[in-house]
């Protein structure tokens, strides 16, 4: 395109566009006669931000012919310091065709890539009032409070997951099940309470009973029982074994061990103590008391001989 004075000339068409500054840009012109049936009746100018891009331009010349659709590709490189993109069409006067106006029936304009990239940071400014923040400001404040935001949840995240990963290390370093007895106070408030008990003895050697009985020592529980000795198992549930043994004057005992593995187990394990400490009856086995060392739990009841009621009930 030549430079032109466009502003000076007659237009019957204008048209502004913004685009991006720095590209090129594609601009697809569409023409179709549909009045003039002969050359020379409908000349005119095509002008491109401010410069000519054709002169002298005939349509049915172009086109071939009335009725027929035609397209006309011109080419524009934008600047960096522009943003805007003029259209125009006038009569070419040079012609004698200034009686009749220009004619576009269609407009397309396309962004061309000049290194395979059509992203755009606006970067050209009015430099009319300085008392506003620039789009380039505000983009980068947007910018950093994103990082900012992004850095906190991340943050979050991996004190959440460290805090997880503890929890879960300090519950591998516990034989799963069940927490000590002391922790649930409906059953023992202190340690000392159990200590209390266990030196609550009559003069027959036998145990006066407070809260849910002794307190036994892991050994004891192992010497009463032959180190858990499979031959002396007496039943088999789902909160574990039961064996028979004797306690510290010879007195037989049933213990309960019951299997840290088993959450049916440790639920019928919390019940039974809870109720057992509550209740006294001639026709209930009594409890002598428990041992929690080590992560064990084990309760101590009195040994039946003659074997449970229900046993004696399906055999009858």
């Amino acid at each position: 395109m030549s430079n032109n004075q466009v502003l000076e000339k007659r237009f019957n068409m204008s048209w502004r566009f913004e685009v991006d500054p720095g590209f090129d840009y594609l601009i697809r012109l569409h023409f179709c006669e549909l009045v003039f049936d002969k050359p020379n009746l409908r000349i005119f100018i095509i002008y491109i931000n401010n410069r000519t891009a054709a002169n002298n331009y005939d349509l049915s010349v172009k086109a071939g012919g009335m009725s027929k659709a035609y397209h006309q590709d011109y080419f524009d490189a934008v600047s960096s310091q522009i943003n805007t993109l003029w259209i125009q069409i006038g009569p070419d006067t040079a012609d004698g065709a200034s009686g009749t106006d220009a004619l576009l029936n269609g407009l397309e304009i396309f962004n061309l890539s000049r290194n395979g990239n059509l992203a755009h940071v606006q970067r050209y400014y009015s430099t009319g009032s300085s008392n506003h923040p620039s789009k380039l400001s505000v983009l980068w404040v947007g910018i950093a409070a994103g990082v900012a935001i992004l850095a906190v949840a991340v943050i979050r995240i991996i004190r959440f997951f460290k805090k997880q990963g503890k929890e879960s290390g300090d519950t591998k370093n516990n034989v799963p099940g069940w927490r000590p007895l002391f922790l649930h106070g409906s059953i023992l408030n202190s340690s000392a309470n159990a200590k209390r008990s266990s030196r609550l003895l009559n003069p027959n050697r036998s145990m006066a009973f407070t809260g849910v009985g002794k307190q036994f020592t892991l050994a004891e529980i192992r010497a009463a029982t032959n180190s858990f000795d499979e031959s002396l198992v007496i039943g088999v549930g789902g909160f574990g074994k039961v064996l028979k043994g004797e306690v510290e004057d010879g007195t037989l005992a049933a213990t309960k061990r019951a299997n840290p593995q088993s959450d049916q187990g440790l639920a019928e394990f919390h019940t039974e103590i809870e109720m057992l400490s509550k209740i006294r009856h001639r026709h209930l086995v009594s409890m002598i008391g428990f041992c929690d060392e080590q992560n064990e739990m084990i309760l101590v009841y009195e040994y039946m001989a003659n074997g449970t009621l229900r046993s004696h009930l399906s055999s009858g």
